[in-house]
């Protein structure tokens, strides 16, 4: 499958713009079974284009311009050495969404930011909530 990385649900900092971007900041925890890089993207995927699964009629082009994208994954606090034994870890999530989804309403900017991820599921598995620390604009004025 040869797929557009610009349709893909990841991307590094630096390669989002500033100005077509609102980049939200999660302070998530989860049990440590979850595998935070998988859990991450979908979580995105379903914030913005609303689905996990490919909807017909859904184009690479059209993924591209309105999918959100993780643009990092943090573990607080970082576990250089060693990882602990406990039930649960905690992550920062930093996830850009298109300001073309937004616009210039503040209940878009909510439902993107927030929407369904106070009950993200993987797999069937309830995950807990993620509460939202900040939601910041970066190197723009908030809508």
């Amino acid at each position: 499958m040869n797929t557009d990385p610009s349709a893909l649900p990841v991307a590094l900092p630096e390669g989002i713009d500033p100005e077509q971007f609102v980049l939200a900041t999660y302070l998530a925890q989860y049990p440590a079974k979850i595998d935070i890089h998988r859990l991450a993207p979908a979580m995105a995927i379903e914030q913005s284009t609303g689905t996990w699964v490919p909807v017909p009629g859904e184009t690479a082009e059209m993924r591209a311009r309105h999918i959100a994208k993780v643009v990092g994954i943090y573990e607080a606090p970082d576990h250089e050495w060693k990882m602990p034994e406990t039930a649960e870890r905690t992550y920062i999530l930093q996830i850009a969404f298109p300001v073309e989804n937004i616009g210039h309403q503040i209940p878009m900017l909510l439902t993107a930011v927030i929407g369904n991820a106070q009950g993200a599921v993987l797999r069937g598995q309830p995950h807990g909530s993620i509460p939202v620390d900040k939601r910041h604009a970066v190197g723009r004025e908030a809508c």
